[in-house]
């Protein structure tokens, strides 16, 4: 196994608290997007389990330290992997893409991986650069730009079916310009707009539409439950649009793992049983549209 050595990057930028993907609907869409990812940890489906193959009881130990990125050490191959799986899907959700340092840990064991935070990295030949904010760099004694070589990083990129980097990236300042339901410009006037003709109902009304327009890809943000002058299954299929978006994401994040897995020559693979996939998510849809299941049959697909 290869030594990656000590960690480059800079883990934390102290005084760049502010994440993208913070305002109204895009905070919305960033804490959705992980929740339910993954089973449960309380009612979790017996049926649920990640499996090693081949199986290798000193595989798996080597290999639960390395999916350790969570904010809670896990010591169990399955929760190991529900804590990765999770935090990866939630720092996707910043910026469309998750950014890795692969970082030493001893000569018999897999590398760390050192999540790096959703600020702007740069690709150049040969590696990438973590740029560093101008108000961070005194006190991380950094210079405006960070070198991590290319063999150091692992990149986890939001498929293009469900956006892209830019897309999502676009659809994050979509999110952000409907965040607030009160333009400026009425706060400018004496009464608030109505002498030019706004009408609050109407811009409220276009909001949601742009909302919806927005996260076309995934579906109604789970939070925001109903869109007012909708239907009963434009919600429910709505929101299955949404599990269908996340399970996709989530088979893209087990084959790019398992794609690191082999560049770091580690002739195993992780595979997750019991969990409903894309195609079983997409034929209820399909049934729903088509008049076959009600409203309340097709919404037990997260039923054992």
């Amino acid at each position: 196994m290869r030594d990656f050595g000590p960690q480059i990057s800079r883990r934390y930028l102290p005084n760049s608290a502010e994440r993208p993907g913070t305002e109204g609907n895009q905070f919305l869409f960033t804490r959705d997007l992980p929740l339910g990812i993954m089973p449960n940890r309380i009612n979790r489906d017996a049926q649920f389990r990640v499996v090693l193959e081949p199986e290798d009881e000193e595989v798996t130990e080597r290999l639960v330290p390395m999916l350790d990125i969570g904010r809670f050490t896990r010591q169990d191959l399955t929760e190991a992997t529900v804590e990765f799986v999770e935090r990866v899907a939630e720092l996707i959700g910043y910026r469309g893409e998750a950014l890795f340092e692969l970082v030493g840990d001893g000569p018999d064991a897999f590398p760390k991986l050192a999540p790096l935070p959703p600020s702007p990295v740069m690709r150049a030949p040969g590696g990438f650069y973590q740029l560093i904010p101008k108000a961070d760099r005194a006190e991380l004694k950094a210079s405006a730009a960070v070198r991590i070589p290319s063999k150091k990083l692992w990149r986890v990129k939001l498929p293009r079916n469900l956006g892209g980097v830019r897309g999502h990236r676009r659809m994050l300042a979509a999110l952000g310009e409907r965040s607030s339901l009160t333009p400026n410009f009425i706060l400018r006037t004496p009464d608030m707009g109505r002498s030019v003709g706004y009408d609050f109902a109407a811009h409220r009304r276009a909001c949601e539409v742009g909302i919806e327009r927005a996260t076309r890809r995934w579906g109604t943000i789970p939070s925001r439950f109903r869109v007012d002058g909708t239907t009963e299954y434009f919600l429910f299929s709505r929101r299955l649009a949404f599990k269908h978006a996340q399970a996709e994401l989530r088979d893209h994040i087990f084959s790019e793992l398992n794609r690191l897995l082999g560049r770091l020559q580690i002739e195993h693979r992780i595979r997750v049983e019991g969990l409903k996939s894309p195609a079983e998510i997409e034929k209820t849809l399909l049934r729903l549209r088509a008049g076959e299941l009600t409203v309340s049959e097709a919404m037990r697909i997260d039923d054992p």
